[in-house]
């Protein structure tokens, strides 16, 4: 840990613990200030370390970074959902991210050997998952149903490619950051359904700052299983 990891870290906390304050004072432009810098911040150190591993850990920065551009784009987006436009936007750079990660992890596939039953079963139990939520996210028949639909199960075969990646680098690695991929890829699914869900039915005040933990703690969870790897 060299000065600059001490300082990110200092940053870290003071940008949550401004943004915790903000709910206190009901501050709404403190909150959207501060939310904006937690997830680079975060992200912030795990990358930073990397660097001391290239140029093996090259193509680990370079997507890493490449994802964390995207969803930070749609967390500031987020923000400012206040347009169609911008809620399309911010949509397509959270897919954009995660098929990021799908494109850098599809080499699991490369690497060990894949049996067919496993395939079938993980395909068959996500496919349901997919469809079940491709329901639910509309809750009633309308000239846009269809197209909603069809977001849901783009969006959420993309982020089951990544929890099967992640599934088949923990059972042959049966390593501790493959479990933390794996977890984090787990979160990120659960939040994509819950995204989905929310919006059609349930309506939480909080869902929000339920998807931005979320999206929080599984894009560090990602960086952190990279950077055990070289560790």
């Amino acid at each position: 840990m060299t000065y600059i990891n001490w300082i990110i870290i200092g940053l870290f906390v003071v940008a949550l613990g401004l943004f915790i304050t903000s709910y206190i004072i009901k501050n709404e432009t403190l909150k959207k200030i501060t939310s904006i810098f937690l997830l680079p911040l975060l992200i912030a150190n795990p990358l930073i370390i990397l660097f001391d591993f290239l140029p093996d850990s090259f193509h680990c920065i370079q997507f890493s970074i490449i994802a964390l551009v995207f969803f930070w784009i749609f967390q500031i987006l987020m923000i400012f959902n206040s347009k169609v436009i911008i809620s399309v936007f911010s949509k397509l750079s959270f897919l954009f991210g995660i098929l990021t990660l799908d494109y850098y992890y599809r080499t699991v596939f490369f690497i060990y050997k894949v049996p067919a039953w496993l395939t079938i079963l993980s395909s068959i139990l996500l496919a349901g998952i997919i469809l079940a939520t491709a329901i639910l996210s509309v809750p009633k028949p309308s000239v846009n149903s269809l197209k909603i639909r069809f977001f849901s199960i783009i969006l959420h075969a993309a982020t089951a490619i990544l929890v099967f990646c992640s599934f088949i680098s923990f059972i042959n690695t049966k390593t501790a950051g493959s479990a933390i991929l794996f977890a984090g890829a787990l979160i990120l699914f659960g939040n994509v359904i819950f995204y989905l869900v929310d919006g059609a039915r349930l309506k939480l005040k909080f869902a929000k700052e339920i998807r931005q933990s979320a999206i929080l703690i599984s894009l560090f969870a990602v960086c952190l299983s990279n950077l055990m790897i070289f560790l």
